[in-house]
């Protein structure tokens, strides 16, 4: 049976093989090359065709490699596509862990299907390829494929070069921002007292090993400061931040300084520039709203009062999404219509929002709640 079976468990293998280097700290260049050639190209499409054709003579061993690479080519856009509309989104490892989690999936269903043929007519892996049937009659013709495979494997050479040779271009870290959900859209407008959550990330391009610390400034004035760190080349770091605005006032800057270490200038800069806005009435409202004494001799009717100027409306509560929310069940929830919901939010697609993204209730949705 495990020799029926070899081509699939050399398949799951390899996939188990490349998500445990993948979750490795640092995996040598030539082995992440060596297992994600096949990985990509082979594997994924392998085992969809042993699950589809089980019999040895539905296709015949050169029919089963082109169609393994082009249902790999194809597989692997579907899944990214998946990916993208996920909470884990399109990065390397949920794109490693759902190539491996396909290709043991389909492996195991090819093996059952395998196992329910008669013995005889299972397709069986063979070490002896017939490589007579594939090779042209003539002397031209075997010309051309000699020169075919000689490219093929100076393309290979070159690839496997170019992954794992040291790379000599420009070093540099990424330092962004990214609001809730991912996005790269940060906000402008604050109420006194509403708070901002934000992801800061860092990102080492720089070919080694390097040290790191940030410094967050307020109105110029240092705010706060994240704890020296020390990433690895091509290593990330990421922290959800938040901005709480303490005092009211138009164009208040908010910036985040990146250092390396041993340099006292920064390295990198990102800020924000923040409108914020105090709710309670001013001290210039009241005092309008004093009724004038009368002057003597003149009618003794009042002036009509006038009515006060009402204070503005609190500010909107919000809704921080967690992780399998959707927009129908939070209205259902605090009471109020999907058609509320989205005219107080600027959402692009109601279908889709993100983990710790804030939604904006309608006004006295809370209370109600």
């Amino acid at each position: 049976m495990i020799l029926r079976q070899a081509d699939l468990i050399l398949a799951v293998l390899g996939a188990l093989a490349l998500v445990a280097l993948d979750a490795a700290a640092s995996p040598p260049a030539p082995a992440r090359v060596a297992l994600g050639v096949p990985f990509v190209l082979v594997l994924p499409g392998y085992a969809l065709v042993a699950a589809i054709f089980p019999r040895k003579n539905d296709l015949d061993f050169l029919q089963r490699i082109a169609l393994s690479v082009g249902l790999s080519a194809a597989v692997i856009p579907l899944l990214g596509l998946a990916l993208n509309y996920s909470p884990w989104g399109i990065r390397p490892h949920p794109t490693v862990i759902a190539v491996g989690a396909f290709t043991v999936l389909l492996a195991v269903v090819a093996a059952a299907r395998r196992q329910l043929v008669p013995r005889d007519q299972a397709f069986r892996p063979s070490p002896a390829v017939p490589w007579r049937r594939f090779l042209p009659a003539n002397a031209f013709g075997r010309a051309l494929a000699a020169a075919a495979v000689l490219l093929f494997v100076t393309l290979t050479a070159a690839g496997a070069y170019l992954l794992t040779a040291p790379r000599s271009g420009e070093a540099y870290t990424e330092f962004y921002l990214l609001s809730a959900g991912g996005r790269a859209r940060y906000p402008d407008a604050l109420m006194l007292g509403e708070r901002a959550r934000l992801t800061l990330a860092v990102a080492n391009h720089e070919g080694r090993a390097a040290g790191y610390r940030i410094v967050a400034k307020v109105g110029g004035a240092i705010a706060g400061e994240v704890s020296a760190m020390r990433l690895k080349d091509g290593q990330s770091w990421e922290q959800e931040v938040e901005v709480l605005p303490n005092r009211a006032g138009d164009g208040q800057k908010v910036e985040y300084l990146l250092y390396r270490e041993g340099v006292s200038e920064p390295y990198r800069r990102l800020h924000l520039w923040l409108d914020v806005r105090d709710y309670s009435p001013s001290s210039a409202d009241a005092v309008a709203n004093v009724p004038a004494p009368a002057v003597a001799g003149e009618s003794a009717t009042p002036e009509p009062t006038p009515e006060p100027t009402p204070a503005p409306e609190p500010p909107p509560e919000v809704h921080v999404v967690s992780r399998g929310e959707y927009l129908t069940l939070i209205a259902a929830d605090y009471g109020v219509t999907l058609e509320e919901l989205l005219s107080v939010n600027d959402i692009d697609d109601p279908d889709l929002i993100y983990p710790r993204q804030r939604i904006q209730l309608p006004s006295g949705a809370a209370e109600g709640r």
